[in-house]
C-alpha cells in the first residue's frame, strides 16, 4: 500500500514550526545544563540549529569543514576548560565521522555532545538521499542517547555529564526559520559534586601500601586537584614512583627524590638492587610507561591496584578503584622512614643511568632523543604543552629536563590514537599562554586540515614535529619496514597554505628563537638515534 500523500502534504506545511519547536527546546535543554562551547560542522539539514545556536552571544562557536577535526577539538575544548563541547553535524556520513572522538572521549570519561541532524524517522530502512541509520549509531560509547523528532521534550537534565552524550534530531523537510517568536535563551550551570569518593576508597589505597615491603607508584594523567592528593600520598609513604609528564609532577622539586625516570626495565632490574616490587599502585589515566604494560604478565607475582575517575584498570587483571583521588587526605600515621630507604640502591642506579644518557646527548648532538632533551629546556614554564601519541610522549618522559616543572601538560590518552592531535591541541589553545606542542610526523599527516579551525580561535602557539621519516616506534618491534609507513615527506608548504609561519631544523640546535614560529619541523638523524638506543640497551 502507498503512502497517505494528503498526510504528509499535512505535514510539510507545519514542518517549519514543528523542526522550530524541537530545536529550540533542544538548545534551551543544553544551556539549562551549562553547555557553552559549539564546533558546528554546517549543513544543510542542520542550518536552522547553527542559525539558533549562533544568534546567542554566550555561545563559544568554532566552525569547521571536518567533522572528525571538530570531534578532537571538542576533546581538547573539554579538557582546557572541564566543561563539555557540542559537536553539531548534518545527517549521513557526517555523523560517523566522529567516532573516533566519540571513542576517546568515552575512554577519558569527557562530556563531549554530539547533536546530528537526521531525516524523519519514517524514513528509516529507506535508502533514501543522506539517510543513515543514526539511532544510537555509536553504540555503547554514548551512554546517554535521545532520538528527537516533533513535539518531544528533552531528557538532557538525566544525563550525568561525564559520558559522551548523542542527540539526534529527526527533522521535517524545511529550509526556512524564525525564531524571533520565543523568548530568550535561559542560562543555568549545573554544577555536579563527585559522587564517586568514599572514606573506604582511600583507606583501601593506604591498606595496599602497608600491606606490601616494595610498594611502587605509577602517575599517569591527573588534573591539579588529583596531582596535590597524589603527591601527599607519595610524600606521605616516602613512595618510589614514575611520573608521567601529564601527572603535572614530573618535574616536581619536592618529588625528585622519589623519582624513577629509566622504568622501561624497572620491574626486572629493582629486583636485582634490592627493591623487588611486590606491589604496582597505578593513579590516574592509564600510564604510557612500559613498566605498567609489563604487569600485564606478572599475575599472581605482585599486586596491581589501579585509582582513577575513570572506570577502566587499563589491564586484564588487578583491582580497580573508580574514584576521585583529589579528595584523598593523608592518614595520620606515618612510616618510619618510609619505602625510599630501602631503594637507595636502585635510585643510585637510576642516577647513574641518568647521568650516561646526559653523556649520550653530548655524543650523538642530532639523536632524536637528544632534541626532544634540547627541546625540553627551552619551553618557558607558564606554557601549556601539548604532547602526542606514539613516540614523543614516551620519549618526553625519558628525556625531558626535570630542571623545569611544567604544570600545565596534556595529552589525549583515553584510546592513545594518533589521529585527531593537532585539532585536540587547537581546542586546548589558551589565549593568554604560550601553547606547545611535540608531535611525529605521521600524527601531523593524519590530521593537516586541522588548522582550518583557527580562524575562531585564539592563542599563540608552537607546533614542533619530529620528522623521522615514518613511524620509528615500530622500528625496534618489527622488521617488516611496511609497517613503519616510511616516507620522504616534508612539511614546509602546509603552515604555509594558512598563512603560518614555518622553520625547519636539520642541526643540532634548539634555541628559544624557534618559539616564534607557529610549525617548526625538526629532522633528527636516524643513524645517531639508532646508536643511542644502543648504547641504552641493559
Amino acid at each position: 500500500m502507498g503512502r497517505d500523500t494528503k498526510q504528509i502534504s499535512i505535514d510539510r506545511t507545519d514542518a517549519q514550526r514543528l523542526n522550530e519547536d524541537l530545536t529550540f527546546n533542544l538548545v534551551q535543554a543544553m544551556a539549562r545544563i551549562g553547555i557553552r562551547h559549539f564546533c558546528i560542522c554546517p549543513g544543510g539539514r542542520n542550518a536552522g540549529m547553527i542559525d539558533l545556536i549562533a544568534a546567542e552571544e554566550s555561545f563559544h562557536i568554532v566552525s569547521f569543514h571536518d567533522e572528525r577535526a571538530a570531534g578532537f577539538f571538542a576533546v581538547g575544548k573539554i579538557m582546557a576548560t572541564g566543561e563539555p563541547c557540542c559537536v553539531v553535524t548534518t545527517s549521513g556520513t557526517a555523523v560517523g565521522e566522529l567516532m573516533p572522538a566519540v571513542m576517546e572521549a568515552y575512554y577519558s570519561g569527557l562530556p563531549l555532545v554530539v547533536l546530528s541532524a537526521d531525516r524523519p524517522k519514517r524514513f528509516r530502512g529507506s535508502g533514501a538521499p543522506q539517510t543513515a541509520e543514526q539511532e544510537r549509531i555509536f553504540g555503547l560509547y554514548t551512554p546517554h542517547f535521545e532520538d528527537l523528532e516533533a513535539e518531544s521534550e528533552p531528557l538532557l537534565h538525566t544525563w550525568d555529564l561525564k559520558k559522551p552524550c548523542h542527540i539526534n534530531l529527526c527533522l521535517e523537510e524545511a529550509y526556512e526559520h524564525d525564531y524571533s517568536r520565543f523568548p530568550d535563551i535561559r542560562f543555568e550551570s549545573r554544577q555536579e559534586s563527585s559522587s564517586l569518593f568514599r572514606e573506604e576508597h582511600q583507606e583501601a589505597v593506604h591498606a595496599f601500601i602497608e600491606k606490601h615491603e616494595y610498594p611502587f607508584a605509577v602517575a599517569g594523567a591527573l588534573s591539579p586537584g588529583e596531582a596535590a592528593a597524589v603527591k601527599r600520598l607519595l610524600l606521605h609513604y616516602q613512595l618510589p614512583c614514575l611520573l608521567e609528564g601529564h601527572s603535572r609532577l614530573r618535574a616536581d622539586k619536592d618529588l625528585q627524590h622519589l623519582f624513577i625516570t629509566y622504568g622501561d626495565d624497572a620491574l626486572v632490574k629493582s629486583a636485582a638492587f634490592g627493591y623487588p616490587i611486590d606491589g604496582v599502585l597505578r593513579l590516574g589515566g592509564v600510564p604510557t610507561s612500559r613498566l605498567f604494560r609489563d604487569t600485564e604478565f606478572l599475575e599472581g607475582k605482585i599486586s596491581l591496584l589501579s585509582v582513577s575517575k575513570n572506570p577502566f584498570a587499563g589491564s586484564s587483571w588487578g583491582d580497580l578503584l573508580h574514584t576521585d583521588l583529589s579528595r584523598f587526605q593523608s592518614p595520620h600515621w606515618r612510616p618510619e622512614g618510609g619505602f625510599a630507604k630501602k631503594a637507595q640502591d636502585w635510585m643510585e642506579r637510576d642516577r647513574a643511568l641518568l647521568s650516561k644518557m646526559e653523556a649520550l646527548y653530548e655524543k650523538y648532538p642530532r639523536a632524536e632523543q637528544t632534541l626532544v632533551h634540547r627541546l625540553s629546556k627551552i619551553i618557558p614554564l607558564d606554557s601549556r604543552l601539548f604532547l602526542g601519541n606514539s613516540l614523543p610522549i614516551r620519549e618526553w618522559d625519558l628525556h625531558a629536563t626535570t630542571a623545569s616543572p611544567l604544570e600545565e601538560v596534556y595529552a589525549v590518552r583515553g584510546l592513545n590514537g594518533i589521529d585527531g592531535q593537532i585539532s585536540a591541541f587547537l581546542g586546548l589553545l589558551h589565549p593568554q599562554k604560550k601553547n606547545i606542542a611535540l608531535m611525529g610526523d605521521l600524527t601531523a599527516l593524519y590530521d593537516l586540515n586541522a588548522f582550518f579551525a583557527l580562524k575562531d580561535c585564539h592563542g599563540a602557539f608552537t607546533l614542533f614535529i619530529i620528522n623521522n621519516g615514518g613511524g620509528k616506534l615500530f622500528r625496534k618491534l618489527f622488521k617488516n619496514p611496511l609497517i613503519q609507513n616510511n616516507h620522504e615527506l616534508g612539511f614546509a608548504h602546509w603552515p604555509r597554505m594558512f598563512g603560518l609561519s614555518y622553520a625547519k631544523v636539520e642541526t643540532s640546535i634548539i634555541g628559544p628563537e624557534l618559539l616564534q614560529y607557529a610549525v617548526v619541523e625538526i629532522v633528527p638523524e636516524q643513524d645517531q638515534s639508532d646508536a643511542f638506543n644502543v648504547e641504552m640497551r641493559p
